[in-house]
Parts: structure tokens; sequence; C-alpha cells
């Protein structure tokens, strides 16, 4: 049973149809997160970034102020919060 709720969009937030392709750009990348907005979405349309592949549509937002610090910490440049 599905649950209907409503969600709240992150800051920054752009909803694109990506080919898987483009789609693993965006994983890759750890200054952004992406997630598929239908996990049960069946119809393809034309990817957004290359214009040629038939992909899914995602939500990607960039990830401010987060680097990697060593193992497991990640240091945010905000004065207040040093490491999370």
């Amino acid at each position: 049973m599905i649950k209907d709720f409503k969600r709240i969009p992150r800051e920054g937030e752009m909803e694109m149809c990506l080919c898987s392709v483009c789609a693993s750009t965006y994983y890759n990348m750890p200054d952004h997160g992406i997630t598929r907005v239908n996990m049960y979405q069946i119809v393809k349309d034309k990817c957004t970034l290359c214009g040629y592949r038939m992909g899914y549509d995602f939500y990607v937002w960039p990830k401010h102020n987060v680097q990697k610090v060593g193992n497991s910490q990640f240091c945010t440049f905000v004065e207040e919060d040093h490491y999370e």
C-alpha cells in the first residue's frame, strides 16, 4: 500500500528527465544529489541533457558546503558547524 504524502522540495532542486548515461554523471558527482521522481514510472521521455536518448524523471539538487575529510567526517564551511 502506497501512502500519499506531500514531498518537501530541497533548496535548488530541479526536476529533469535523464537517460541512464546522463544520470550516471550526477550519481558520480559528490556535490550533487539525485533521486527518481517516481520509481514506478513506465513511460520514458526524451533526455533533457543529451536530447536523443530516452530516460526517466529525476530530482537533482546541489549539495552546498560539503567536503569529505577523512573516513567519516564531513567538513561544512559554516561557522557554527565545523564537523558533522
